[in-house]
């Protein structure tokens, strides 16, 4: 949905967990742990880097309101294929 596309993505473990692993046993903390290492491990993961093609991820400890000091945000951000930077 986000490939070649200027589309963005904020998100919080707890939403993710919410939204996209409601089955699973992983507590919040553990999926924040998981894919803060696996963002910073990308460049080990040249297939992974592949796989996301025009699309960025990362994430920032920048609150997006008061109730979010402290959190982690994670960020999916798309880019146009010609325009990637």
């Amino acid at each position: 949905m986000m490939v070649n596309s200027s589309a963005s993505w904020a998100f919080k473990a707890v939403s993710f967990k919410r939204s996209q692993m409601k089955g699973s046993q992983l507590d919040a903390a553990i999926i924040e742990a998981a894919l803060t290492h696996i963002i910073d491990h990308l460049d080990e993961h040249p297939k992974l880097v592949a796989a996301l093609g025009t699309v960025k991820i990362g994430y920032h400890d920048n609150c997006l309101a008061l109730e979010d000091i402290g959190t982690r945000v994670f960020v999916l951000k798309g880019f146009a294929a010609n325009n990637r930077i």
